[in-house]
């Protein structure tokens, strides 16, 4: 009885320092400086930290937003949104004119799944964008080889942001 007595107050105490525990969704990587993470089929995904990057380009053609994260057998995500206009939701898959672009690729075996143009069918919502940091999220279905889809939900991205 004593045994049980002082395991079920160990059990109480953890679950008071887990419920009391800060849990901060929107940046899942406590102290680091950005983060990409996704469900790809149900899988998590994280990429590193050194693997992060946003680049926001002008050109006489407009402003285009290229992001990118892997992980640590080199996975990847790869985010490209053209005629870039800040906050807001850009569709991927959708029309033959729009080249905004959502990439799951692996390394081993090497393939990737997209959605652009008219394959797949994806989302991408920018949510805040500093002078050093764009956020957001996304979800979408790629197409690979051979008529092959991988679906890619709960995605979220904080990334230290590059303006050229």
């Amino acid at each position: 009885m004593k045994t049980f007595k002082k395991l079920s107050i160990l059990f109480f105490l953890a679950l008071l320092c887990v419920s009391c525990s800060s849990n901060d969704e929107d940046n899942p990587i406590e102290g680091s400086d950005g983060f990409l993470t996704a469900k790809i089929e149900g899988d998590s995904f994280s990429s590193i930290e050194i693997s992060l990057s946003a680049i926001k380009s002008t050109n006489q053609n407009g402003t285009a937003l290229n992001m990118q994260g892997s992980n640590s057998v080199g996975n990847f995500i790869g985010i490209g949104i053209f005629n870039y206009n800040g906050v807001g939701t850009y569709k991927t898959g959708n029309a033959v004119g729009n080249a905004n672009s959502l990439t799951y690729g692996t390394v081993n075996p090497l393939e990737s799944w997209i959605s652009t143009l008219i394959a797949g069918d994806g989302t991408i919502e920018i949510t805040a964008e500093t002078d050093t940091h764009v956020e957001g999220t996304f979800t979408f279905t790629g197409e690979g080889k051979n008529n092959s889809t991988k679906t890619i939900t709960e995605g979220k991205f904080r990334l230290p942001l590059t303006v050229q």
